[in-house]
């Protein structure tokens, strides 16, 4: 028994360093003070192209090159110079969103942004207008509202125009039930990897403190004890506000709570506000897919069309016929998206036309009148 102990030991010793070596090298560490809340964690956005602001996150830092982007001087991509004191006849247009607005999350130069062609029909059409797209990669509506409240007010936009959904869930993993995420391959044909980037937080253990330095003792801690948390609405000592969370989404409730503070400020200050059903390339598996590739991943997306389902009813309960855009019609059509949420010029341009035709029903030439 000696003998195997010495000769198995320094075995195991070694092949746990090797598998130790071999994670410590991979692209996907694990850091157990992270992942539970004792450290703080590298915003992937700081890391490339934005910078820290004190109320909402981040913006995009103007240091940082973007091909046939503008950011300008107060960090708004894809928009044009602006003062913050608003010429008395001239309309001013805000766009909130994430990357599909700003046109970012596949790189869309200004011009084919879709907030750039609403500006520019509405131009067209006769009216003075100049807009802000304040707009991110990653925005939910929680650092839209914080926008909104600590930056965009100053700039006293008389429309703003909301398009969230996506973001929202992607950050709640309960909800989004392994979503794919569709994206053309280098023969040009869509098909789904899974979702890469994953916001997870898990309940601290009193050993994390004493095995976090390990890559193995991490990952098999996280396998075997892996309660998760839920970001922002993570709910553990009510039970009565868990009995009642219960009932609907926990991040379609997030959703709605922040949709409601940006419909009442802009109420409150006389702000005439638009939200946006959020278009998605997969959105109703009743539909035949254009694309050989869908065919066979119609129970994959299953999570990703409740939770647009779930995205349109929270809208539907804030925004009235009046100012409610449906771009819904947008969806499903592979020439209009890059991948499964990102429009391609072909969408945005289907997107400005269905958005000018509200503003101009609802808003412009109803203010003319």
């Amino acid at each position: 028994m000696k003998k195997f102990l010495q000769i198995s030991l320094p075995i195991f010793l070694v092949a746990m360093l090797c598998i130790e070596l071999g994670f410590r090298f991979a692209e996907n560490q694990v850091d157990l003070m992270v992942l539970t809340g004792k450290k703080e964690g590298v915003n992937p956005m700081l890391a490339t192209w934005a910078k820290n602001e004190p109320f909402f996150s981040y913006s995009a830092a103007k240091s940082f090159p973007l091909e046939g982007k503008t950011i300008n001087n107060y960090g708004f991509i894809s928009t044009p110079n602006i003062s913050v004191k608003k010429d008395s006849l001239v309309k001013r247009i805000a766009f909130l969103g994430g990357s599909s607005t700003a046109g970012t999350g596949q790189l869309l130069k200004d011009e084919e942004t879709w907030p750039w062609k609403v500006a520019e029909s509405i131009k067209d059409a006769g009216y003075a207008i100049d807009f802000i797209n304040a707009a991110a990669s990653g925005y939910t509506t929680f650092e839209s509202y914080g926008v909104l409240w600590s930056k965009l007010r100053f700039f006293k936009p008389d429309v703003i125009i909301i398009n969230h959904g996506w973001n929202d869930f992607s950050y709640f993993k309960k909800d989004k039930k392994e979503l794919l995420n569709f994206r053309k391959n280098a023969e040009g044909v869509f098909e789904g990897v899974k979702f890469l980037i994953k916001y997870e937080t898990y309940e601290p253990l009193i050993l994390d403190e004493y095995i976090h330095f390990s890559q193995v003792l991490s990952r098999l801690r996280l396998s075997i004890w892996h309660n998760e948390g839920r970001g922002e609405v993570y709910i553990k000592d009510d039970p009565e506000l868990s009995a009642e969370l219960s009932l609907k989404s926990q991040g379609s409730v997030a959703f709605q709570e922040n949709l409601e503070l940006i419909k009442a400020y802009c109420k409150m200050h006389g702000i005439a506000c638009f939200f946006c059903l959020q278009p998605t390339l997969v959105l109703n598996p009743s539909q035949t897919p254009s694309m050989e590739a869908e065919f066979m991943r119609v129970e994959s997306i299953k999570g990703h069309m409740d939770n647009f389902g779930l995205i349109f009813s929270a809208v539907k309960e804030i925004a009235s016929n009046k100012y409610l855009i449906d771009l819904r019609s947008v969806s499903y059509k592979e020439e209009n998206f890059r991948d499964y949420i990102h429009p391609s010029p072909a969408g945005t341009d289907r997107i400005a036309s269905i958005v000018v035709d509200s503003l101009l029903n609802n808003y412009f030439d109803f203010e003319a009148e």
